[in-house]
């Protein structure tokens, strides 16, 4: 029972970690391409990234739906 338990934690700690590099990764590329396109405050290339961020993980939840 104990082991059942223990990968069940593993399975929802890979998945949080997948769900959360999708994000920093979708954020970060948001952010460089803001840079190319010309968008120097700082407040915008922000809200891009966080918008792409959380696209990221939408796409994420999307091939990777909570683990049960």
């Amino acid at each position: 029972m104990y082991g059942e338990q223990k990968g069940v934690l593993m399975s929802w700690q890979v998945w949080l970690k997948g769900l959360l590099a999708a994000f920093i990764s979708a954020g970060a590329t948001a952010a460089s391409g803001a840079t190319l396109t010309r968008i120097s405050d700082l407040r915008g290339i922000g809200v891009m990234a966080l918008v792409s961020g959380i696209a990221g993980a939408l796409l994420y939840l999307k091939q990777s739906p909570v683990p049960k």
